[in-house]
């Protein structure tokens, strides 16, 4: 199917020591602000406290400012306002504002609209909020990873879409539209034209960023999810399958046409049935709106 594909479009596929280019467009992208890496560390310090992490985020006022708008946003649902980034770590919680800081960050660094004929980031958002709220979802219902862990992971799982997009513009273009014409899933034709796909690229920028274990690996693996080390292979799981019912459920685009099924090893080892994943498909149907909104705020 691939080699019959290859023959339709006019590009040729970068070769696989061009990959070296798209390590040094990686490398050319802004460091993340300074308080990311410290507020990182502040939420694996057992010593630190609520007003170490206000501290550190309310240094950056501008960041500070997206924080409260966040937590105050129809996503987590408070009736009482969060008046100061105190108070919303107290509510919120380390783990959650760690979530945020990350979503605010990231997101900023990274967005960029591109052309109508390019690809779709509102949709593209939309599909990255939902994941990230999916496996959230998941990792409550089953308690086997951290549900802000999942979440982080379901926000950063295609990453990689983003760099190759920014950087690469008319041929990832041109992946959407063999993706869209095969149709074929969109990281096929990334391997067609890149001779990588986006798992791997965005791998590189979180590695670049120095992220942990536990955000790197779902985001290299969120395809592979039995490829991932044994301390991440829970977490790299809920993301996959967080990916593959927000892709089911239809709601924003990952850039192909097609709906890739949970991988079954997944499935027996979670323990799930279809009634599970039907459930979970319904409640991110409900939460749109929910998501829309943290994603307005967050950009």
């Amino acid at each position: 199917m691939i080699t019959t594909e290859r023959e339709r479009t006019t590009m040729p596929p970068l070769p696989p020591s061009e990959t070296r280019r798209i390590v040094q467009r990686i490398a050319d992208l802004p460091a993340l602000p300074i308080v990311v890496p410290r507020v990182l560390q502040l939420v694996e310090d057992q010593r630190a406290s609520a007003g170490d992490l206000a501290r550190v985020i309310g240094s950056d006022q501008a960041l500070a400012t997206r924080i409260l708008r966040l937590a105050n946003s129809a996503f987590y649902g408070f009736r009482r306002e969060i008046v100061t980034i105190n108070h919303a770590v107290v509510l919120l919680g380390f783990d959650t504002v760690k979530s945020i800081v990350l979503a605010a960050t990231v997101c900023q660094t990274l967005n960029e609209n591109g052309p109508a004929d390019s690809f779709d980031r509102e949709r593209f958002w939309l599909h990255v909020g939902v994941t990230a709220s999916a496996a959230r979802l998941i990792a409550k219902t089953l308690r086997v990873v951290d549900a802000e862990a999942a979440f982080v992971g379901g926000l950063l799982h295609d990453v990689g879409k983003v760099v190759l997009d920014r950087f690469f513009r008319p041929r990832y273009a041109e992946a959407v539209r063999i993706a869209a014409e095969m149709p074929c899933l969109i990281r096929e034709a990334e391997v067609m034209l890149f001779s990588v796909d986006h798992a791997a690229v965005g791998r590189w920028l979180a590695e670049r960023w120095r992220f942990p274990a536990a955000i790197v690996e779902p985001i290299a693996f969120h395809h592979r999810p039995a490829a991932a080390s044994p301390n991440c292979r829970a977490l790299t799981a809920v993301v996959h399958l967080a990916d593959t019912l927000s892709r089911n459920a239809g709601i924003g685009s990952g850039g192909d046409v097609l709906v890739p099924l949970p991988d079954p090893d997944v499935l027996r080892r979670l323990k799930i049935g279809s009634a599970e994943l039907q459930r979970w498909t319904d409640a991110l149907t409900q939460d749109r709106e929910a998501v829309e909104t943290f994603l307005q705020v967050m950009h």
